[in-house]
C-alpha cells in the first residue's frame, strides 16, 4: 500500500473514531436523534468518510 492510501486509511479511522465517540453513551435512536449538536458531528465525519474513500486507489 502506498503512502497516500495509507495517510487516507488515517484519516478514515480518525473520524471513526469520532463518531464512536459521539455515540457512546446513545442508548437508543431516540437519544442520538434527540441531541441535534450529535447528529450533525455525526453526519459531517461520515461525508469527511466518504470523501476521503473517493481518494483511495
Amino acid at each position: 500500500m502506498d503512502d497516500k492510501n495509507t495517510a487516507v486509511l488515517k484519516k478514515i479511522l480518525q473520524h471513526t473514531i469520532s463518531i464512536m465517540n459521539y455515540c457512546a453513551d446513545c442508548h437508543s435512536r431516540e437519544d442520538f436523534e434527540r441531541d441535534s449538536m450529535r447528529v450533525e458531528a455525526t453526519v459531517f465525519n461520515l461525508m469527511q468518510i466518504g470523501e476521503l474513500a473517493e481518494e483511495l486507489s
